[in-house]
C-alpha cells in the first residue's frame, strides 16, 4: 500500500508514525476548508507556501481524499471496512464530522448548480460575508456580458444575485456587489501596508 501522506510508515515495528510536517498541512487544510476556503484555493496557497508531501504537491482530488479519510482519526482499511488502529490521530472526531458534512454539501451544491466547487478560483474565495444578511459572497459573470466582449466578474451576495437557492440568507438583501479586480487590489494594497509596518 501507498505510504499515507501525515505518517512515516516504519517497517521494523509496523507501525505509523506522524510525520509532523505534513500533519501541519494536514491540519492547515482542514482548518482552511472548514472556513469555507475552496479547494483550488487552497491549492495555490499551498503552492505559494511551498508545501508538499511525500509523494508532491496538493491537488483538490488528494485534498478531498485526505479529508474523508478515517486514517486521520485512528482507523485503518481493510478492504472495505475499518478497524480502530494503533497510530496517533490527526484529526478529532468532531472535526472529521464537520469535514465530511461540508465535503457531501459541497457534492450535494455541484448536482443542483452544475458548478463544481472551487472551479472559479478568486483570491478572496470563501473569506467574503455580506455585512447585510450574513449570506457568502461568490463570483459572478457580468450579467449584460456579451460573446465576445471581454468579461467583467463581480463578488456578489448570494442573497442578492439568488444565484443558489439554499444559500439565500435574505430574499431582499440589496447590498453591494463589488468589481473582483478593484476589491482584489484594494485588499492587496491594505496587505502591502501591513507588510511595511514595523509594528
Amino acid at each position: 500500500a501507498t505510504e499515507p501522506i501525515g505518517y512515516d510508515y516504519d517497517p521494523a515495528t509496523d507501525f505509523l508514525n506522524i510525520n509532523e510536517y505534513e500533519k501541519i498541512q494536514l491540519l492547515e487544510l482542514a482548518d482552511l476548508f472548514l472556513n469555507g476556503t475552496p479547494l483550488r484555493t487552497i491549492e495555490r496557497i499551498f503552492k505559494e507556501k511551498g508545501y508538499k508531501h511525500k509523494h508532491g504537491v496538493w491537488d483538490p482530488k488528494q485534498m478531498r481524499r485526505a479529508l474523508r479519510s478515517k486514517l486521520y482519526i485512528g482507523y485503518i482499511k481493510h478492504n472495505e471496512d475499518h478497524y480502530p488502529g494503533d497510530h496517533t490521530p490527526i484529526f478529532t472526531e468532531e472535526t472529521h464530522r464537520k469535514l465530511v458534512k461540508l465535503l457531501d454539501a459541497r457534492a450535494e451544491q455541484y448536482k443542483l448548480t452544475g458548478v463544481k466547487p472551487g472551479a472559479n478560483t478568486t483570491y478572496l474565495g470563501g473569506l467574503l460575508y455580506c455585512k447585510h444578511c450574513g449570506g457568502k459572497y461568490s463570483k459572478h459573470l457580468n450579467s449584460r456580458y456579451k460573446e465576445g466582449k471581454p468579461k467583467v466578474y463581480w463578488y456578489s451576495c448570494y442573497s442578492r444575485c439568488k444565484k443558489v437557492k439554499k444559500m439565500i440568507k435574505d430574499p431582499n438583501c440589496k447590498n453591494k456587489n463589488w468589481k473582483m479586480v478593484e476589491l482584489d487590489e484594494a485588499i492587496f494594497t491594505e496587505i502591502k501596508k501591513l507588510g511595511l509596518d514595523p509594528n
